[in-house]
């Protein structure tokens, strides 16, 4: 059972869980030789709770999708809106089936309601997702959904930062040293991992570590935070300390614990540049990049 059934059944219990006072209303209806205004009220109040549920999932199920293709501007979407489709509506579509064939006496109210008004939500969601917010502002990834600005707070608000100089040279320099490291990453793995023949690696790696801590050195952590929220700081805590670390690791004898704790440090460092690649490269499109000095 995969998680996007588990999921839809999850809604469908829910659906039917918060419809329950309109179920019950709609049967003392029928209990009241068909009154039409129990009934009626009954229907009113299963269809508008059910769909209310379903009107969360077909939310979220967006803000999934908007949230993945943020994060993947290149990746072409149109599979992920066919699940979307069949995600938001199936558990509407689901309870429609199971009450059909209706019985004489069925136990639910009839679904018709239910279904033209998640069918409204959803198109809703599509066509002016802002109107659904205060309803769903409580949903995760509603933000997304709404097609609200969902950069870090920070991010937000470049237009207010200005990218002189210092902001320039801090990212310049971050990338020559992240490019120096990357560049030495297969050698200084082999060096981790190095039970005899270190030298080899040593001489291969020492230089251009040595390179990339000069230039990490001309990276205020400050400056690289105004551009985008978070990146000063995780080059402060994990990549320079990382980088130091594997020197410390090679600087006379091999010290093996150095280089792995110096190993640790840059892997959390690519965890988080990972996670964050595509959002930080949209905003530095809007850099103007000044050529940095190098360092001596």
């Amino acid at each position: 059972m995969t998680i996007g059934t588990v999921s839809i059944a999850l809604v469908m219990f829910s659906m039917r869980l918060i419809s329950l006072p309109g179920t019950l209303i709609w049967h003392a209806g029928r209990r009241s030789g068909e009154s039409p205004v129990l009934g009626g009220a009954g229907l009113l109040v299963y269809s508008f709770a059910a769909a209310f549920v379903a009107g969360a999932y077909i939310v979220f199920v967006i803000g999934v999708l908007r949230h993945i293709a943020q994060d993947n501007p290149s990746m072409p979407t149109w599979p992920l809106w066919i699940g979307v489709w069949f995600h938001a509506l199936a558990p509407a579509a689901f309870i429609a089936g199971a009450d059909y064939p209706r019985s004489e006496r069925p136990d639910t109210p009839p679904s018709g309601l239910l279904q033209l008004i998640t069918l409204g939500i959803f198109f809703t969601a599509l066509l002016s997702p802002v109107s659904l917010q205060p309803l769903y502002h409580w949903v995760p990834l509603s933000d997304y959904a709404s097609g609200a600005d969902t950069a870090p707070e920070a991010s937000k608000n470049q237009a207010q930062v200005v990218f002189g100089p210092a902001h320039t040279e801090a990212v310049q320099s971050f990338f020559f040293a992240y490019q120096l490291t990357q560049s030495v990453g297969p050698e200084a793995a082999k060096l981790v991992r190095a039970v005899t023949d270190f030298q080899q690696y040593v001489e291969s790696v020492k230089a251009p570590l040595k390179q990339a801590r000069a230039y990490l050195e001309q990276c205020d952590p400050q400056l690289l935070n105004d551009v985008y929220a978070g990146w000063g700081d995780i080059t402060e805590e994990k990549f320079q300390p990382g980088v130091e670390h594997l020197l410390r690791g090679i600087s006379s004898e091999v010290d093996r614990q150095a280089l792995a704790e110096g190993d640790e440090l840059l892997s959390e460092f690519s965890d988080w540049l990972e996670a964050n690649w595509n959002r930080l490269g949209r905003r530095l499109e809007q850099v103007d990049f000044a050529e940095p000095h190098a360092p001596d």
